[in-house]
C-alpha cells in the first residue's frame, strides 16, 4: 500500500512537472511571436517606448488566442484593434489599418 502511494505521488508529480513545462513552452512561444509582431509594428508605425510596451502586452494577449475558433479570433482581433486605437495616434492607427488590409489582401491571394 505504501509503495502504491509513493508510485502514485511520483506519477502525479511527473504529470504536474510535464504540464508546467508545456505551459512554459507555450508562454515563451506566445511571447516570442508577440515580440516579433511588436518589433514589426514599432518599425512600421514608429512607436515610442511607452507605446511599444503597451502594444507588446496587446500582442501577447492576441497570440494566446491564435488557436481559438475562427469566430472567437474575429472577436479577439476586434478587441485588439480597439485597444490599439487607444494607444496609437490617429495617423499611426490609420497606417496600422492600411497595413492590415494590405497584408490581408496578400494573404487572401495565396
Amino acid at each position: 500500500m505504501k509503495k502504491t502511494l509513493i508510485v502514485a505521488a511520483t506519477l502525479l508529480s511527473f504529470c504536474t512537472f510535464t504540464a508546467n513545462a508545456q505551459t512554459d513552452r507555450e508562454s515563451n512561444e506566445y511571447k516570442r511571436e508577440a515580440l516579433m509582431q511588436t518589433e514589426k509594428m514599432a518599425k512600421e508605425l514608429n512607436l515610442n517606448d511607452e507605446q511599444k510596451s503597451v502594444v507588446m502586452q496587446i500582442n501577447i494577449r492576441n497570440a494566446q488566442h491564435k488557436n481559438a475558433p475562427e469566430a472567437d479570433q474575429k472577436r479577439f482581433q476586434q478587441d485588439m484593434d480597439k485597444r490599439l486605437q487607444t494607444v496609437l495616434s490617429a495617423d499611426q492607427y490609420k497606417k496600422y489599418i492600411a497595413t492590415k488590409k494590405k497584408e490581408g489582401a496578400t494573404t487572401d491571394k495565396k
